[in-house]
């Protein structure tokens, strides 16, 4: 994956998001916002390969550009997806570790309450030498 990463850079691929959006800015969006971008892309790939179709490849048309053009659209859908893929992966991460931590809490919280509840069928007079040691 890194390979698209440097071809990106060295290209210095943008966006069109809000203006020329540069790669690394792609990380701050939500995935809606990728989504808008990688539907985009789609688009001009599909809009751009129907003309590729139709030049027959006789050079007439510029089928060559085409290609050049076809080839760096490619490079931003795999850049857009490999971002959307880690950052679902992350998000996963995230919610996993969240819901370890609500479990945890609760179970401190069992703890406690069994705790509570041992200290109060304990007899008085062990009540009292707790608090009298």
């Amino acid at each position: 994956m890194s390979d698209i990463f440097e071809k990106g850079s060295r290209l210095k691929v943008t966006f069109d998001y809000k203006g020329n959006c540069p790669t690394e800015d792609l990380w701050e969006l939500d995935r809606p916002k990728l989504k808008k971008i990688y539907v985009g892309l789609r688009a001009d790939l599909k809009e751009l390969v129907g003309e590729t179709l139709l030049d027959e490849g006789d050079g007439v048309f510029g089928d060559v550009t085409s290609s050049k053009e076809c080839e760096l659209i490619q490079l931003k859908i795999a850049i857009v997806k490999h971002i959307a893929l880690v950052l679902r992966e992350e998000g996963k991460a995230k919610e996993m570790a969240l819901q370890k931590r609500e479990l945890k809490q609760k179970v401190r919280n069992i703890m406690a309450d069994i705790e509570d509840n041992s200290l109060r069928n304990k007899p008085m007079e062990e009540l009292q030498q707790i608090l009298d040691s």
